[in-house]
């Protein structure tokens, strides 16, 4: 019951209400440690990590991840949210380790188990994994390993539409700007309404005099980013260019 009604309370953005409940989740936790409740008890410490990690207690919420692994070390999710926490504290080689198990007992548990109790070992939630792996790549400067990534991130998942603006990002960081704008095409078919996207597609067809780039800024302006359309597109403003 703590442990549903934490979940909740993480769905409403409470995330020092849901920190509570799912202390006490784990202080009421199984005297008899069957399979089913010792995974029970490890997703109580994985909420747990990741209500942490929002309320940007990043240590706290590895020693969370941590905890979880020693309970149940087959969770592809602990190890990818303790990734995502490492990248925040900058441990970017921890973080890649830590994607990079999450691949492996993903992949496996998948196989083995058919989606067992909770859900990260479903494949498609793999390409979280590698998303992420790639943008600790790019953090390292390793591009290429970047793309793969991002590349088999699409493979296993070809409407992630993040998956699209990174290796976009990463392909105008490398100069392949025709690249960068098809990715992010994609990305906006997968999800109209991101508005950084448009904005980026914009920026580059400004930067390449490819025209057409107020289209772009006016829709991300529907959306709430204006600072382009304004300095570039508006006819209202004098200084538009």
């Amino acid at each position: 019951a703590y442990n549903n009604r934490g979940v909740s309370k993480q769905k409403l953005k409470d995330y020092k209400g849901a920190v509570v409940d799912f202390t006490k989740a784990i202080e009421q936790g199984p005297n008899v440690f069957t399979l089913k409740k010792v995974s029970s008890l490890a997703v109580s410490y994985i909420n747990r990590g990741y209500a942490k990690h929002c309320l940007k207690d990043y240590d706290g919420a590895i020693d969370d991840y941590n905890i979880a692994i020693e309970i149940y070390p087959n969770y592809a999710s602990a190890y990818c949210n303790r990734g995502i926490s490492k990248q925040k504290l900058k441990d970017y080689k921890g973080a890649i380790v830590d994607f990079t198990k999450a691949i492996e007992k993903g992949s496996n548990v998948y196989a083995l188990e058919k989606g067992y109790v909770y859900t990260f070992e479903k494949l498609p939630n793999l390409a979280i994994a590698y998303v992420n792996r790639g943008n600790s790549k790019i953090d390292l400067k390793d591009y290429k390993g970047a793309i793969n990534d991002y590349n088999k991130a699409i493979e296993l998942d070809s409407n992630y539409a993040l998956a699209y603006y990174n290796r976009g990002f990463l392909k105008k960081k490398i100069k392949d700007y025709v690249g960068a704008i098809d990715d992010y095409n994609k990305a906006i078919e997968i999800d109209p309404n991101d508005a950084e996207v448009y904005l980026n597609i914009g920026i580059l067809k400004f930067n390449l005099y490819l025209g057409d780039h107020c289209n772009d800024f006016k829709k991300a302006c529907d959306l709430g980013l204006c600072k382009y359309y304004n300095q570039w597109c508006n006819t209202s403003n004098p200084e538009a260019r």
